[in-house]
């Protein structure tokens, strides 16, 4: 029996009886083949989803959560002015204020539909609906009433809003100090330009 003769006559082998036969598992052809039609460069691209954009209280905190320390930084290093520095917190401040604008507006439009919902719905009998209204017309409310605080907060650059200010002056002082140890603390001694050219 040659080497080769074995292994055909393993194949040959009947299943003993009482084992057990395997059985076939249906596989789905997804699992393995994408079908999809492939991107060719003539076809137009998929359109992604815009953004929905943030209203009332939830844009001014988004903005208030923006990095100023790090973009006071960046400012210094650009330009590394005091004067510079205070007419970009003026500006942030201004920002801040074109927003909580924004959301009052928002919140006012808003109210004035809650209260004409509330108006035709009381007038049907809906008092389960009018109270769901009210109680969602309160927390209109009192966001609306947070957000004019802030709003009067961004006037006298406190609470809140100090947070911006103090945050954009630290992460200028930073840029400063950086310039400074980069230039005049550095081991190495800065050749002069012509050298170069």
């Amino acid at each position: 029996m040659s080497f080769f003769d074995f292994f055909r006559a393993s194949k040959k082998q009947q299943p003993q009886p009482g084992a057990v036969d395997k059985q076939e598992i249906p596989v789905s052809r997804s699992l393995f083949v994408d079908d999809r039609e492939p991107d060719m460069p003539g076809r137009p691209a998929p359109v992604p989803q815009p953004v929905p954009e943030l209203k009332g209280i939830d844009a001014v905190y988004d903005f208030m959560q923006n990095d100023f320390e790090q973009q006071g930084y960046e400012d210094a290093l650009a330009m590394p002015d005091w004067k510079y520095m205070q007419d970009n917190v003026e500006l942030i401040m201004h920002d801040l204020r074109i927003i909580i604008q924004k959301a009052c507006s928002w919140y006012e439009e808003e109210l004035l539909k809650f209260e004409y919902h509330i108006a035709t719905r009381s007038r049907a009998g809906l008092m389960d609906l009018v109270e769901e209204l009210k109680a969602k017309q309160n927390i209109l409310r009192t966001a609306y009433e947070k957000v004019k605080e802030i709003g009067l907060n961004s006037v006298d650059i406190v609470g809140m809003p100090l947070k911006i200010k103090l945050a954009y002056e630290k992460g200028f002082r930073r840029g400063l100090e950086a310039i400074s140890r980069s230039t005049l603390l550095s081991d190495q001694p800065e050749l002069p330009d012509d050298i170069l050219n």
